[in-house]
C-alpha cells in the first residue's frame, strides 16, 4: 500500500467517533459541574477547566483519561492547594487515591475513565510561574491557536506512531516523547510526513526553537545537553524533549526512516507476541549458551516515576556488583506489573568460575606498593600461588575467590548486606532482602503464572523491533 493510503486508513482508527466525542463532553461536564457545585461552598474564586489532549483535539480513540484543572488566584497560598484537594475528596463520590509531582493531586476512575483532577495557580505570564503545572494552561492556548484541523490529524499519527513503536510517553518508565512535544513537532515541521523526513537526518542535540527564542544553537546544546532539544515556546528554560533517552530518540530515526521506505501499519498497530510455550522459552534459553539470573521481588509501593528511578538505579547496582565480581553481564532488564511483583533479568556469560583467580599488583620499582602488596598475600591462606614478578617487572598472585556461583553470590549479598550501601534504591532495597532467586530454567514457575511476564520474556528473547516485520 501507498504511505497515504496507509495513514488514511490509521487516521480513522486513531480518530475519536462522533459518539466518543459526545461522551467525552458529557463526562467532563458532569465532573466540571460537581466540582464547581463543591467548591463553591468554600471558595469563591476559581476556575475548573479540562486541559491536555482532549482541551487541545489531538486526543486518540479509545482515550479514557481526562485532565481536569483547578485554576486559583495567583496570590493564593501554596498550602490552600491541600485544602482545596479534601474538598475534592468530598465531592467526586468516588474513591480516589492522592498522587504527589511537584505538589499533590487526586487521581480515581469514573464511568471507565481515568481523571486527575489537578490544582494550579492562574498566572497571568508563563515566566512568573509559581508551580511547574501552572504552564499547562499556556500549552494547552498555544495549540489550540496554532495547529489547524489538518495539523490536529497528524498528530494523531505521530502520537499512534510514537506508542506503535514504543516511545510514547515522558514517564521515567519510557523515556520517550510526551503528547506536547508531539504536538509541537507538528507544528514545527507542517505535518506528519515531513517530521518524519527531516528526523531522519537529525542528529544528536538537534535544535527545534519554533519561537526563535535562542540566536545560538551551540548555546542551547551547552544549555539542556540532550539529543533532542525543543524550546517550550511559552516557557523559554525549558526543553520539552529533557526526558527522551538517546535509546527512544535513535528508535524513532530508525523507524521513521523505515517507515518511509516500507509503510505499513505495524508501526501503528504492533502485532501480537509470537505464542510459544514455556517448553519452547525454556528451550531458547538453553539454545543460547548463556545463563540467566533472575531476581523475584514484591514491587515496592510507590508511584511509578520513583519505582522506576529506583529500578534502574538499582539493576545498574546489581550489574556493577556482578562484573566486579568476575561475571560478566551480557545484558539486562526489568519486568513489574508496578503492583504486586518485580523480576530483574541479568543475562550471564558465565554461572560458575575457577575457584584461582589472578591479582595484578604494582611494579617493583614502587617499593611503598610492593611491601603493602606483598605482605598481603605471601602468607595469606587464600592465596594459591605466588607472590612473584612477571615479565613486565610487576607483581603477581593467584589467589582464591570469594564467589564462584553467580547465585551465591547475590544471595550473600542481598541478604547479608546493607544494601543501599550498594547503589540500590531505598525503597528496593527495602523488599529486595525478600527476593527470590531463580536460575535458568527455574524461572519457569513464574512464566507459567504470570502470562504479562511470559510475554515479556519472549519479547527480551525475540527482541527484534515490531515495525520491522513485514506486512503481509
Amino acid at each position: 500500500m501507498s504511505i497515504q493510503n496507509v495513514l488514511q486508513d490509521v487516521l480513522l482508527r486513531l480518530t475519536p467517533t462522533e459518539s466518543e466525542r459526545k461522551d467525552v463532553e458529557l463526562q467532563v461536564k458532569k465532573i466540571i459541574d460537581v466540582l464547581t457545585t463543591g467548591l463553591k461552598k468554600s471558595y469563591s474564586d476559581f476556575e475548573v477547566q479540562v486541559e491536555g489532549s482532549i482541551a487541545k483535539d489531538t486526543w486518540l480513540s479509545n482515550n479514557k483519561e481526562l485532565d481536569i484543572f483547578i485554576l486559583l488566584p495567583q496570590e493564593t497560598p501554596r498550602e490552600l492547594l491541600q485544602d482545596v484537594l479534601k474538598t475534592v475528596k468530598h465531592v467526586v463520590g468516588v474513591p480516589w487515591v492522592e498522587r504527589y509531582a511537584e505538589h499533590p493531586f487526586l487521581e480515581f476512575s469514573m464511568n471507565e475513565y481515568k481523571v486527575e483532577i489537578v490544582p494550579c495557580f492562574k498566572v497571568l505570564n508563563s515566566r512568573r510561574l509559581k508551580s511547574a503545572v501552572d504552564r499547562t494552561p499556556f500549552h494547552t492556548q498555544y495549540i489550540k491557536t496554532h495547529l489547524t484541523p489538518r495539523l490536529r490529524d497528524d498528530v494523531r499519527l505521530l502520537k499512534g506512531l510514537t506508542k506503535g513503536i514504543g516511545v510514547y510517553g515522558a514517564e521515567l518508565k519510557v523515556g520517550g516523547f510526551s503528547g506536547y512535544l508531539c504536538e509541537l513537532l507538528i507544528f514545527a515541521y507542517s505535518g506528519f510526513l515531513n517530521l518524519l523526513q527531516e528526523a531522519t537526518s537529525w542528529k544528536h542535540g538537534h535544535v527545534i526553537d519554533i519561537e526563535n527564542h535562542y540566536k545560538n544553537a551551540y548555546k542551547l546544546q551547552k544549555l539542556f545537553d540532550s539529543p533532542l532539544i525543543v524550546v517550550d515556546p511559552v516557557d523559554i528554560s525549558r526543553n520539552v524533549a529533557s526526558a527522551l533517552t538517546l535509546k527512544n530518540f535513535s528508535i524513532f530515526i530508525a523507524a521513521a526512516g523505515e517507515f518511509l521506505r516500507n509503510p505499513h501499519f505495524h508501526f501503528f498497530f504492533p502485532p501480537p507476541t509470537p505464542m510459544l510455550s514455556i517448553n519452547e522459552v525454556l528451550s531458547r534459553i538453553n539454545s543460547r549458551g548463556t545463563h540467566f539470573l533472575f531476581l523475584g521481588f514484591p514491587a515496592p509501593s510507590v508511584v511509578s516515576d520513583i519505582l522506576w528511578g529506583q529500578l534502574y538505579k538499582s539493576i545498574l547496582a546489581l550489574r556493577t556488583l556482578l562484573e566486579r565480581n568476575d561475571f560478566p553481564v551480557f545484558r539486562t532488564d526489568i519486568w513489574t506489573d508496578e503492583q504486586n511483583l518485580v523480576v530483574m533479568i541479568f543475562e550471564l556469560e558465565h554461572r560458575s568460575i575457577p575457584s584461582v583467580t589472578k591479582r595484578f599488583g604494582p611494579p617493583v620499582i614502587l617499593p611503598q606498593h610492593t611491601i603493602k602488596f606483598v605482605s598481603k598475600y605471601i602468607e595469606n591462606k587464600n592465596t594459591f600461588s605466588g607472590p612473584w614478578i612477571d615479565e613486565d617487572g610487576k607483581w603477581i598472585v593467584e589467589t582464591k575467590r570469594n564467589f564462584t556461583k553467580v547465585e551465591d553470590l547475590l544471595a550473600r549479598t542481598l541478604f547479608f548486606n546493607d544494601l543501599e550501601t550498594i547503589g540500590l534504591g531505598k525503597y528496593v532495597a527495602m523488599e529486595m532482602t525478600s527476593a527470590k532467586i531463580y536460575m535458568d530454567s527455574e524461572i519457569e514457575s513464574l512464566l507459567s503464572t504470570n502470562p504479562k511476564f511470559l510475554d515479556f520474556f519472549i519479547e527480551y528473547l525475540i527482541k527484534t523491533p515490531k515495525w520491522l516485520t513485514k506486512s503481509s
